[in-house]
């Protein structure tokens, strides 16, 4: 499978062996997108993706094949962001992570804190809010902090409408 930029519609059915017939001007790109994307797909659907790139390179036609998540993953560039950390999960066990989009001074910032287990910090962001030993108790059946049922909502508010910064 390729990505590629939608330039001319001529070329790209030029290079893909779309019969004249079945080819939407380029005028016409934007109001018939449906039927030019159909005719697309149905060339593209029976090649395979070294096929595909070869045609389109061949037209000088801007494209990129279309990773899988091993593909992703191995992919040098994606290596050299850092897109991805391994850290070690909540259970112990790596976990793999996107990294933060953004870099500062030129590194990827650090994962501080793996996904937690639902509840981890219940009883610390309740007592945060005001809340005292008593009304965190501990819910059994869903394996996590809560206070009373009822008390949830006002909670949640207190944390929306909060002015301090974390």
């Amino acid at each position: 499978m390729s990505q590629f930029s939608l330039g001319s519609l001529d070329t790209l059915g030029d290079a893909l062996g779309i019969p004249p017939g079945q080819r939407v001007p380029d005028s016409e790109a934007f109001r018939r997108r449906d039927e030019a994307a159909s005719a697309i797909a149905a060339c593209v659907s029976n090649l395979t993706t070294a096929e595909c790139v070869k045609l389109l390179e061949a037209r000088s036609i801007w494209h990129a094949a279309v990773n899988d998540y091993a593909d992703v993953v191995a992919d040098p560039q994606v290596a050299h962001n850092k897109t991805f950390q391994t850290v070690k999960g909540a259970t112990g066990s790596p976990i793999t992570l996107v990294s933060h989009p953004v870099r500062y001074d030129g590194d990827v910032p650090k994962i501080r804190l793996p996904p937690q287990k639902l509840g981890a910090q219940s009883d610390e962001i309740l007592r945060e809010l005001g809340y005292d030993a008593g009304q965190c108790r501990r819910s059994e059946p869903m394996g996590r902090s809560a206070p009373a049922v009822s008390r949830w909502p006002e909670a949640i508010h207190q944390v929306c409408h909060s002015t301090r910064t974390y």
